[in-house]
């Protein structure tokens, strides 16, 4: 086994570390999709010069203005006709799934005896620390991936 490079490679397995990042990635690219779709919902075109300046204001900004946006508009679709019952369902998922998103970005992640995860989220998250076992946090990059591979499908659909 080679020498960690990094300080907390000392501390977390390499095998988390890259659980993790490809799990922020995730949730970064949901946030993108998700302005996207927000913005494609509201009748802008991809062309539109203000697209793009549009979905980096709305991702960017506070989280739960985003998720909010995005449930009006699964409603909107839904009033459109949509009836795929995933897709909009999508909006109550991801804002149920705010609070898991927000531990792994902010939260300091450290391995226990027991080889659980324990996330301290810090006062931000009301000092919130829970242990994890690593199935766990598997499950949570499967769903996170399966609503960015739904979010993403519809948005280039359209």
């Amino acid at each position: 086994m080679s020498q960690p490079q990094y300080q907390v490679q000392e501390d977390l397995p390499d095998g988390y570390l890259l659980a993790l990042g490809i799990y922020v990635q995730t949730c970064s690219r949901i946030e993108l999709w998700a302005a996207r779709l927000i913005c494609l919902t509201n009748k802008m075109s991809r062309l539109d010069p203000d697209f793009t300046p549009v979905v980096d204001k709305l991702r960017t900004g506070q989280t739960w203005k985003l998720v909010s946006d995005l449930k009006a508009s699964f409603a909107t679709l839904q009033e459109q006709g949509e009836t795929d019952t995933e897709l909009l369902a999508l909006g109550d998922y991801i804002e149920k799934s705010l609070e898991t998103r927000n531990k792994a970005v902010h939260g300091t992640h450290i391995v226990l005896h027991n080889g659980f995860i324990m996330i301290d989220a810090g006062e931000k998250l009301d000092r919130t620390r829970a242990a994890y076992d690593p199935t766990i946090l598997q499950a949570a990059l499967d769903n996170a991936d399966q609503v960015l591979r739904k979010l993403k499908a519809y948005c280039e659909a359209i």
